[in-house]
């Protein structure tokens, strides 16, 4: 356990645990411009996205990730599809072919950053 002061002075204890967080995201329009971005929290950041409806579904990759990350996809209900982008000027490479942006994604997804701006699914599954 480490302390550490905020500005202020107040002192607050820091545990150094290791975990996994799971971000609970809602998808948001059709485009690149509208979708929701995925914060990066860890070099692996972990998503459960909501897809609210077939106007509100896509999501848009980190653009800080580091060349190594990885996001890990998961929809709240089976069933529903999202679209997902890279940041902008990125690229997604699923079965070896490039993609500006990839829709009617409807399974369980893991993406690796293998270079800037570029990123290749490692699985998917339902």
């Amino acid at each position: 356990m480490v302390t550490v002061s905020d500005p202020s002075g107040t002192p607050s204890p820091v545990y150094n645990r290791s975990g996994t967080t799971i971000a609970n995201l809602t998808a948001n329009g059709s485009t690149q411009a509208a979708a929701t971005a995925i914060a990066r929290v860890a070099g692996w950041t972990v998503v459960l996205a909501t897809i609210p409806d077939i106007n509100n579904q896509a999501l848009k990759m980190p653009s800080d990730a580091e060349v190594g990350d990885l996001v890990e996809l998961h929809r709240a209900a089976q069933g529903t599809s999202y679209i997902l982008f890279p940041e902008s000027g990125g690229k997604l490479y699923a079965d070896g072919t490039a993609n500006a942006g990839i829709s009617g994604i409807a399974k369980n997804t893991l993406w690796r950053r293998i270079a800037s701006g570029v990123w290749s699914e490692v699985y998917g599954n339902d």
